[in-house]
């Protein structure tokens, strides 16, 4: 569960997350609508057509926001744009655990399980360039990955079925501390075992992806953090984004999250790692609220630097079977159902951060809320989980209502 965005929804065990907050939002989406159209008659625009918030809605997301606190959040960021609406952020509670440091927008979250997008996309890239093929054998890449069957694109939509050693580092295990190299994680997954033939069902997987970066570099010629830098995050201009297996990111501007270690009965701070190899591309990802916005934005325009929209990733989707928001996993991007509207992005849970990033294709409406805890030893991580999935639902619910309006 440490970088899952399958346990994110496996918390929920429910088919709906639109609870009593999305509901109140629904109520008053008859008077946000009245204000927003009375701003539309006075003339009042904002830059590239879309609109300032209406303060009726920023109120609702202000208010949502704040009430993360009472489920173990120390502080979060919410940042909301498309459709009809300009980029806003929201902000709540603090960068540390002393209190002494207000949260702000520009801090920097372990995003965990976000990583598995910007991994994928590396793939396709690849596969764009005739560089590979989704029906090659790991491999044939990578010296003692998995066979008998297995390819990238299984391993891409979470259909391998191979040993996932990742996940031994799930809580309750203690924070790593430890460098893994990618013999050591295939090696965790061979003892783990294989769950069933390839293709034959759904299991998120997050030794999968561990494979996939190390195709990345075996194909690419250099680390997977330079090709994503240089093919991805440079061409899109996400300037504020690290990968901590193999990057010094600037660790001052972190908000910082934290776990309860029952082993030693304290309160571990978990924002400054001394190891991520154990995630890798499957989760070491360290980002802002705004880099995700930008990252999702493009996906839904044809032109866009990177050369991959959200059909790339979703040229081909499996059906999760979970019993959660989940609904669908294609090509590193998840389909979930946010207030009755299919959202397109992921998930993440790392010791200390709870995250999620989504997009909904018909109108650009993109939001990315970006958590951190603070170890408060009867917190709830399934009660937090919820309760940020219903913020997200709200924003999602109400950006969608009002570029429907127009």
């Amino acid at each position: 569960m440490a970088i899952t965005h399958s346990s994110v929804g496996r918390s929920i065990r429910r088919a709906s997350i639109y609870d009593v907050r999305s509901r109140c939002a629904r109520t008053l989406l008859a008077g946000l609508l009245f204000v927003f159209s009375a701003a539309n008659v006075h003339g009042h625009s904002g830059h590239a057509g879309r609109q300032p918030m209406p303060p009726a809605m920023a109120m609702q997301l202000q208010s949502a926001l704040d009430d993360l606190k009472r489920y173990g959040v120390l502080g979060a960021v919410l940042a909301v744009e498309g459709g009809v609406l300009e980029r806003r952020a929201f902000v709540t509670g603090h960068a540390d655990l002393e209190r002494s440091q207000p949260m702000s927008a520009d801090l920097q979250f372990m995003a965990a399980s976000q990583t598995k997008m910007l991994t994928a996309a590396a793939v396709l890239l690849l596969e764009k360039e005739g560089r590979l093929s989704l029906d090659d054998p790991p491999a044939r890449y990578v010296e003692g990955a998995p066979g008998d069957g297995v390819t990238l694109r299984h391993l891409l939509l979470h259909t391998s079925g191979i040993g996932d050693g990742v996940e031994l580092f799930a809580p309750p295990v203690p924070w790593q501390r430890t460098t893994f190299s990618l013999s050591d994680l295939l090696l965790l997954g061979r003892i783990v075992g294989p769950a069933f033939e390839p293709g034959a069902r759904y299991a998120y997987n997050n030794t999968g992806y561990v494979i996939l970066g190390a195709v990345v570099e075996r194909v690419a010629g250099m680390t997977r953090e330079r090709f994503v830098r240089e093919r991805i995050l440079g061409p899109l201009g996400m300037t504020h984004t690290w990968f901590g297996t193999g990057e010094r990111w600037p660790r001052e501007r972190m908000a910082r999250g934290y776990i309860w270690e029952r082993k030693y009965e304290r309160v571990q701070d978990t924002s400054n790692p001394p190891d991520l190899s154990w995630a890798g591309a499957a989760g070491d990802m360290v980002t802002t609220a705004g880099d995700m916005l930008t990252w999702l934005s493009a996906l839904r325009e044809p032109n866009n630097p990177l050369g991959l929209t959200l059909d790339d990733f979703t040229a081909v989707t499996v059906e999760t079977g979970e019993r959660s928001t989940d609904v669908r996993y294609g090509y590193g991007l998840s389909g979930q159902m946010a207030g009755g509207l299919l959202v397109w992005g992921h998930g993440g849970s790392i010791p200390g951060y709870l995250s999620v990033s989504s997009l909904h294709p018909a109108t650009g409406v993109a939001v990315s809320l970006l958590l951190s805890l603070d170890g408060a030893p009867d917190a709830s991580l399934s009660k937090t989980v919820s309760a940020m999935l219903d913020v997200l639902t709200t924003a999602v619910t109400l950006g969608v209502s009002l570029d429907r309006l127009q």
